[in-house]
This record gives structure tokens, C-alpha cells and sequence, in this order.
């Protein structure tokens, strides 16, 4: 059986998972980050997978990739604030951070108050 590398480069620079972007093909595109093909990857022009499928008006591409991106970037920053919450695969922020935020907020207000001597 023949693998392929699916972050392999050509003379452009790109891979695999620029290809699919420029295809517009999100089928493509989520077999590829399910094979962990690395999303930030930029080809010679500096553009990464998304920038190619927003260039060539896929909109659905992009916004896939963006979210994965993000998604992983706050994986690795240690916070789950945010969530692919709808059927578009949109960022929406996860309720339970919201009330976090909240509730450190107002404990923070409290503080200023007294301190103040409110």
C-alpha cells in the first residue's frame, strides 16, 4: 500500500490541504485534519489553506479551516471557551465560559468597590 505524507509539499509550496481549499472540497478538507495534515502550513506565496479557499470564493472551506485552527490553538493554550456549537461549524462561545467570565467579573467589581469604599 502506498501513504502519502499529507503535509508533502510541491515546488509551489503547497499541500495536499491547500489543493482541497482551492478545490473548494470540505469532504477533502476534513479527511485531510483528520489525518492531521497541519493547517498552518503556508505555501511559498505565505498564504495557509484558508487564505487560498477565501481567495477562490469558498467561503464554507475557510470558515471550516478558521474553526479548526482556532479550535486547536485554544487546545493548546489550555481553554475551551468556545465550541463547534451549530451545523455550519461556526464558532460559538461555550455558555459555561460565559458564566465563568461573569462571575469573575463581578468578584473583580467587588473588589474595586470596596477598595474605593463604596
Amino acid at each position: 500500500m502506498l501513504m502519502l505524507d499529507c503535509n508533502s509539499e510541491d515546488c509551489l509550496g503547497e499541500a495536499p490541504i491547500h489543493k482541497a481549499a482551492k478545490a473548494g472540497s470540505l469532504e477533502c478538507l476534513a479527511l485531510l485534519v483528520a489525518g492531521d495534515a497541519k493547517i498552518d502550513l503556508c505555501n511559498n506565496s505565505g498564504q495557509t489553506a484558508a487564505d487560498l479557499a477565501l481567495a477562490y470564493g469558498f467561503l464554507e472551506c475557510a470558515k471550516f479551516l478558521m474553526t479548526i485552527q482556532h479550535t486547536q490553538t485554544m487546545k493548546l493554550k489550555g481553554q475551551s471557551g468556545w465550541s463547534l456549537s451549530d451545523k455550519h461549524g461556526l464558532l460559538r462561545e461555550d455558555p459555561t465560559a460565559q458564566k465563568q467570565e461573569s462571575k469573575t467579573s463581578r468578584s473583580i467589581s467587588r473588589k474595586r468597590r470596596r477598595s474605593d469604599g463604596v
